[in-house]
């Protein structure tokens, strides 16, 4: 056998075997994205239970929408992270306008006397976490894909559906701010 007999399929090899529906390219395609799309989904809503269902959503539309996969525009990262950024947003949008906007804003207070919750707090995913939340959403999209996600500027562009100037400059005022708000934090 040749080494590339073994090599496990890429991405964009499983996407025609999940337009035919294969059990085992839908399966692989879960192991291999599902952790991202559940930390993206997080990331740009800030609930665990919308970025659950966000995620299922992202995977039961990218089965739906493989056969119009095109490798020839682009790689599957982008693609499929476009699907779980958009459905993060119909769910977000959908579940304040039942709860109503001031519920999808609200967080949980945490007790000053509770010194584990103060703790996690303070850890430095979750500090990373709350400053990504304070930015505004075309910096916390940007920042995130690019800094979280490891998507270089070409494939967060290609996420957003924006030039690739502008990518740049919300990573970097993003950045920025999220500078501004660890220096202010320290102080």
């Amino acid at each position: 056998m040749s080494a590339t007999e073994l090599a496990p399929p890429t991405d964009e090899d499983l996407v025609p075997r999940l337009a035919a529906r294969d059990e085992a390219a839908v399966a692989l395609l879960l192991e291999r994205w599902w952790a991202r799309a559940y930390r993206l989904a997080h990331q740009l809503t800030g609930d665990p239970a919308t970025a659950d269902d966000a995620a299922q959503e992202a995977f039961v539309h990218a089965l739906r929408a493989a056969g119009g996969f095109d490798p020839a525009r682009g790689p599957f990262a982008p693609w499929f992270l476009r699907i779980v950024r958009n459905a993060a947003f119909n769910l977000s949008r959908a579940r304040a306008r039942r709860a109503g906007h001031e519920a999808a804003a609200a967080r949980p207070e945490v007790a000053p006397d509770d010194p584990a919750a103060r703790a996690a707090e303070r850890a430095d995913a979750e500090g990373l976490r709350q400053h990504l939340a304070a930015l505004r959403p075309p910096y916390r999209e940007a920042v995130a894909l690019h800094v979280v996600e490891g998507l270089t500027f070409q494939e967060v562009a290609q996420v957003l559906g924006c030039p690739l100037g502008t990518v740049a400059s919300r990573v970097r005022r993003g950045l920025e701010a999220l500078r501004a708000r660890a220096v202010g934090a320290s102080l």
